[in-house]
Order: C-alpha cells, then structure tokens, then sequence
C-alpha cells in the first residue's frame, strides 16, 4: 500500500471517528435536555384552561393544566401554552414529551390508535 493511500485512509477513518463521535455526544445531549417520557391526555369540555395575553399584545395563547399518564400508568400534572388561535379541539389526544429539568419540550395531537394499549382506556375516559 503506498504512503499516500495510508494517509488518505488515515483521515478517512478519523473523518468517520469524529463524525460517530459528535453524533452520539449530541444525542446524548438532547435527550438529557429535551427528552423524556411521554405523556397522554384527553382534552375535554371540562379541562381547565385561561386565556391570556402577551405582554406586547401581539396575540393570544392559552394556558392549560392537564393530568396526563405515560405507558406505565403513572399519572402527572402537566402545565403547558399553546398559541394558536383558539383552544385545543375538544376530545383531542394529546401527547407530551416531559423532561425532568425543562418539563414539557413537545406536545402534539395523536389519535388514540397512537397511545400504548393498556392505558388507552384511561386516556379515553372523561375525567
């Protein structure tokens, strides 16, 4: 093998080193800051929720306070904002990413055919 293949391959693997490397190290990151367990809950005619203001006036969001339970059947009281035009549909699924430091990173709407099994029937209930 001639000397400048061996440097060329040289690089080519500390490329490939470097790159796994930062790949994991910035996984690890984001699931220590933005990761978490997810978290389900049903909005309902009754869930609670406050219409507010941003301090500029440039619109408004609303402001919720849930209990939500992940795959394992514990149950959390989860706070988050959403900021679009009105509130959340009735009857809608919800699922949230909660992380310990942050709290809630992610939300969506899911439908129930997207919630583990065993607790879909809690979920489901109208609290």
């Amino acid at each position: 093998m001639s000397k400048g293949l061996k440097i060329i391959l040289s690089i080519l693997v500390v490329i490939v080193g470097l790159k796994f490397g930062l790949d994991f190290a910035l996984d690890s990151y984001w699931k220590a800051n933005y990761g978490g367990p997810a978290y389900y809950t049903k909005i309902t005619s009754s869930t609670p929720f406050n219409k507010k203001q941003y301090e500029d006036g440039s619109g408004n969001y609303y402001e919720y306070k849930v209990e939500a339970i992940n795959a394992s059947g514990k149950v959390k009281e989860i706070n988050f904002n959403e900021s679009m035009d009105r509130p959340l549909k009735v009857n809608a699924y919800i699922k949230f990413v909660v992380n310990n430091k942050k709290g809630v990173t992610e939300w969506k709407s899911v439908k129930l055919s997207e919630i583990p099994k065993k607790i879909q029937t809690k979920v489901d209930s109208d609290k």
